[in-house]
């Protein structure tokens, strides 16, 4: 269909990442009485919650510990919200010059914070349209975590808001990020249920 008038550019934001995960034991005293009473696999699986697996999903780099212990602490930092990650969001700009046609679709790409950690992000994917009135209506909307490579993103549905008359859009992405570990050798995976929020 053909726009009435000329979009001038539109400007995609891309998010480029850089990944590590760094645990902070703060408050180790505390921290080793509590994951001292987990001293077997079947101990850590109730405490944390977790399911053991066979195979690792594809693209995934599972976070890898020694001992019960260790994993113990890990799990609990990730409980108290203590894990941090050197994760850094290096955005780039570029500039496109769109043809002169309404109701063509644009793809922009949005960050979300996971509540579960700082270790990685949520990257969404966002296809909308620009009417000529200002107002834009939403395509698709695909997401992805992004950092750490022992979390996975799995989308379930998202809901939207329209802002400032029609002119923005506030989507929550709701889905299950999973965490992937090797504990003493045995794949071990945490779920979350998520939801996320953006606006374009």
């Amino acid at each position: 269909m053909k726009f009435s008038k000329l979009l001038s550019a539109s400007t995609l934001t891309l998010a480029l990442f850089s990944t590590s995960v760094v645990p902070v034991f703060a408050n180790e005293s505390s921290k080793t009485v509590e994951t001292s009473s987990i001293t077997t696999m079947d101990q850590l699986d109730e405490r944390f919650n977790l399911q053991t697996i066979t195979e690792i999903p594809e693209g995934v780099i599972p976070l890898e510990f020694d001992s019960i212990e260790e994993a113990a602490k890990y799990f609990l930092e990730l409980e108290n919200g203590d894990v941090t990650s050197d994760l850094e969001i290096n955005n780039t700009t570029q500039t496109l010059e769109i043809t002169p046609f309404y109701n063509t679709p644009i793809t922009t790409t949005k960050v979300g914070r996971f509540n579960a950690t700082s270790a990685a992000t949520l990257s969404a994917t966002i296809s909308y349209v620009a009417m000529g009135n200002g107002m834009i209506d939403l395509v698709s909307v695909k997401s992805q975590a992004q950092g750490n490579g022992s979390w996975t993103w799995s989308q379930s549905s998202y809901t939207i808001k329209k802002l400032d008359g029609g002119r923005s859009i506030g989507i929550n992405i709701s889905g299950v990020l999973t965490n992937i570990v090797y504990v003493g050798g045995v794949l071990k995976q945490y779920k979350y249920s998520e939801t996320v929020y953006v606006e374009i």
